[in-house]
């Protein structure tokens, strides 16, 4: 092999390790992610005919498309067979030397019919696990242009762009609930104060459609004999007073089956009763409102684009049907009374919301055990732990993070929503936990207006081999309890995350042995005060920990909250608290 060759293969290799890490750190959105994939690609083979595509149920969207370096607009069309489909079907690459000559002997045919066909073309399915998502295909007008190396090269792009997409999907869901939650709070705000309902409903619709930006927004009231629903405010102020018989149009329908109603196309479905004073709606929704299972209105959504409703919008879609609710319930009572109860349905929903993001169910790993406990000072708080997998070439190894959020309330909860997000997003690009850490920092300061930070610990745990590397932000250090009883603590140097633009995380590692203890948890456990203003303290934590080593992790954990609850007695609880345990049990 020559010397020119060797070089020019360790160039090869150094950009395409160069191209992988650069989309697996990627914080781009999925169509910015996907065309930096290509302009990856384009470095290392021949790009002269590109795509890019994403599935879509039956359809094909093509994300990228270039063709002789000229980019087209995205596009999308239904899969039909040829070598698109086959690679959906199947997840298998597919390399053509020649198209002309290997035609008959492929196991798809292309599905396209051109006068000047490409003639050779390599395609590599994006997959992340079992799931076929997209595909990448690059062909060139002259045969044998690529060959098995350039096959393979791309083939870990693929894998690596389709974690990348599902990562991007993944943060863009997270924000988009934290988003909706934010706006929904904002209607919320902008007519708690109205308390006539002549002045509410006014206010309310057109706070909707001036916050989400829907063609048209009404609101519907039932008739006290309840046998018509009434609509009694709408921004198009032409169709208020028209009374729907229950059943009658979208409107009604939702009203006689206490269910959401949704319409992609006015034209193809008869319940939509057409008015000229809504001359563009394409699609509509209508969701009941209820106070206490009890039905006693109706939101009525309309859009200028067909299919504008999506299941995602949906679920959000009930939470503001919850808050327009409460808020004409708030109208028909006294101010007092009603204040206190919209009050205790906002919180019930940021519990839910927030008791949601925390793990189902703990690992079951051999020779380990796994034991956490939440409870928050109020009823949403800014703590949180997380316990993920992370695939790590062949190894499975595992993120454990805990987090308190400086703050109280739904404030707190919804920053530590974002704090959780981030981190998942983070840590599947396969950082170590400072770098990890000093990243969500960073996304925390381009992210957020609010003048909250976090602290937080994240380790990585490799159960076969027992290693835990940790990166700690200004969090308390972990306690790790040895076979002979001893209590060490963990530490490294870090600052919390959201203070400052370039924040330095340490990181520490270690090897867990059979019957050690590892235990994360937030300062809402040592400093618990009693009534004669001591608090709880490490020391007590250690003794306890120290204690119920040899017990089942999970009952360490309820062990340790014990012990604080003695310890306080009747004292409410001032702060969050909350913990995980890890022990090595073989």
């Amino acid at each position: 092999m020559s010397k020119s060759t060797i070089v020019t293969g360790i160039a090869e290799i150094e950009a395409l390790s160069d191209a992988v890490s650069a989309i697996a750190s990627s914080s781009l959105d999925e169509d910015g992610l996907c065309y930096y994939v290509y302009e990856c690609i384009s470095r290392l083979v021949d790009t002269y005919d590109f795509q890019l595509g994403i599935f879509d149920g039956k359809e094909y969207v093509m994300k990228v498309r270039v063709q002789n370096r000229n980019l087209l607009p995205v596009s999308r069309y239904l899969i039909e067979g040829g070598i698109i489909g086959w690679m959906r079907d199947t997840g298998k690459n597919l390399l053509v030397y020649d198209f002309e000559t290997e035609l008959a002997n492929l196991p798809a045919r292309p599905s396209y019919i051109s006068s000047n066909p490409p003639r050779s073309g390599i395609f590599v399915p994006l997959r992340n696990g079992e799931q076929v998502i997209g595909a990448i295909v690059v062909q060139s007008m002259q045969p044998n242009r690529y060959n098995e190396a350039q096959l393979r090269t791309l083939s870990i792009i693929a894998h690596q762009a389709a974690a990348g997409i599902q990562n991007a999907r993944a943060l863009a869901r997270e924000r988009r609930r934290v988003q909706q939650l934010e706006l929904v709070n904002e209607v919320a705000r902008q007519t708690q104060a109205l308390l006539h309902l002549d002045e509410l409903l006014p206010q309310l619709v057109h706070a909707i459609q001036r916050i989400f930006g829907y063609y048209a927004v009404a609101l519907c009231l039932p008739t006290p004999e309840g046998d018509k629903i009434v609509i009694q405010s709408a921004t198009n102020r032409d169709i208020v007073g028209i009374a729907l018989q229950r059943g009658e149009g979208v409107i009604g329908s939702a009203f006689a089956t206490s269910r959401m109603v949704v319409v992609d196309d006015i034209a193809q479905d008869m319940r939509y009763v057409a008015t000229s004073a809504l001359p563009n709606t394409r699609s509509e929704v209508a969701v009941p409102l209820f106070i206490e299972n009890q039905i006693v209105g109706v939101m009525d959504l309309e859009s200028e684009r067909l299919a504008a409703f999506t299941r995602d919008d949906q679920r959000y879609l009930e939470l503001l049907a919850r808050q327009v609710a409460i808020a004409i319930e708030d109208a028909r009572l006294y101010e007092a009374e009603q204040l206190a109860q919209r009050l205790r349905q906002e919180v019930e929903l940021a519990e839910s919301i927030q008791v949601s993001f925390l793990p189902k169910q703990l690992p079951n790993k051999t020779g380990w055990e796994l034991g956490a406990a939440w409870r928050a000072a109020r009823h949403v708080g800014g703590d949180f732990y997380d316990v993920f997998e992370l695939r790590r070439e062949l190894e499975h190894q595992y993120g454990l993070a805990i987090a308190d959020v400086a703050g109280k309330g739904v404030p707190a909860a919804l920053f530590m929503a974002l704090a959780r997000t981030l981190l998942r997003a983070v840590a599947f690009t396969n950082r170590s936990p400072a770098d990890a850490l000093m990243r969500v920092n960073d996304l925390i300061l381009a992210d957020s207006q609010a003048d909250i930070f976090v602290t937080m610990l994240y380790a990585i745990w490799n159960p076969d081999t027992g290693q835990v590397l940790m990166g700690n932000a200004g969090h308390n250090p972990a306690l790790l309890v040895t076979q002979n009883g001893t209590v060490r603590a963990i530490k490294s140097p870090g600052i919390a995350l959201g203070v400052l633009d370039e924040a330095f995380i340490g990181s520490t590692s270690f090897t867990m042995q059979p019957n050690e203890v590892l235990l994360l948890y937030t300062d809402g456990i040592t400093e618990a005060i009693r009534a004669d203003q001591t608090d709880f303290g490490v020391e007590r934590l250690q003794a306890v920990l120290r204690q119920s080593r040899h017990l089942s992790a999970q009952t360490i954990a309820d062990e340790i909250l014990k012990a604080v609850n003695q310890f306080v007695g009747t004292e409410p609880a001032f702060d969050d608290q909350t913990m995980l345990v890890l022990k090595r049990v073989s």
